[in-house]
């Protein structure tokens, strides 16, 4: 049964790809999403310096999917964290939660934002694009790109709200009770130097290494904090 499935879904995805390559020429759609490029030939009046926008349409190789209804659009081109929470998913989140649509999410497969972004959104709101699919659209809501998150004067509510989110997803309570301090030793640069293991011992502080954590495992960490 699994075998017949695959074999349908070959034969589905072959039969998509020449559908619209025959069609591509007539294609009116405003915007294409392939990988992390935007492709549009609608001018995007949102400051937003991360999008690589593009006014060619991409090469029609992929498979193609169709969205029909307005989505907001997210994505991300480097793992550091607070620039990704800073610039690019606290601006989104206070405009989405005011007005809540799907989002199209472009993250190069990264375990660690899906999960923070399921937690905060859920996954009912979330499309996580994939590498070979070129997704169309007519209706796309380009959030701007931020740098300072007291620009909004109830910043910390939202955090707050933020943080609650991921909290009740992850079936986690607060129990502040340990103190830790992240040396950040694992990287290469911006680490805490010469750092007194005797000190922290005699004084109960434990270090942890958050790189190599799991989002579940690092909200809980710092739940503990």
């Amino acid at each position: 049964m699994q075998s017949i499935k695959k074999q349908f879904k070959k034969h589905f995805d072959r039969f998509n790809m020449l559908f619209y390559k025959l069609i591509g020429a007539k294609d009116t759609h405003k915007y294409t999403l392939l990988a992390d490029h935007l492709y549009t030939r609608q001018l995007i009046e949102t400051n937003n310096s991360r999008i690589n926008i593009n006014r060619q349409d991409p090469n029609l190789s992929s498979l193609v999917q169709i969205i029909s209804e307005d989505v907001y659009l997210l994505l991300l081109y480097e793992d550091n964290l607070a620039h990704l929470f800073h610039d690019i998913f606290f601006p989104l989140y206070v405009i989405w939660r005011d007005d809540k649509k799907k989002i199209l999410v472009s993250i190069n497969e990264n375990q660690f934002i899906k999960d923070f972004l399921v937690a905060v959104f859920g996954q009912e709101y979330l499309i996580f694009s994939k590498k070979d699919i070129s997704y169309k659209l007519n209706r796309l809501i380009v959030g701007p790109e931020g740098r300072d998150l007291k620009v909004y004067t109830n910043y910390i509510e939202i955090c707050e709200e933020i943080k609650n989110n991921c909290f009740n997803f992850l079936s986690i309570q607060e129990v502040r009770d340990k103190n830790l301090i992240y040396g950040r030793n694992e990287l290469k640069r911006k680490n805490l130097l010469a750092i007194e293991i005797d000190f922290l011992d005699a004084h109960k502080i434990e270090m942890v290494t958050l790189s190599n954590l799991s989002f579940k495992e690092v909200v809980s960490v710092l739940a503990q904090a």
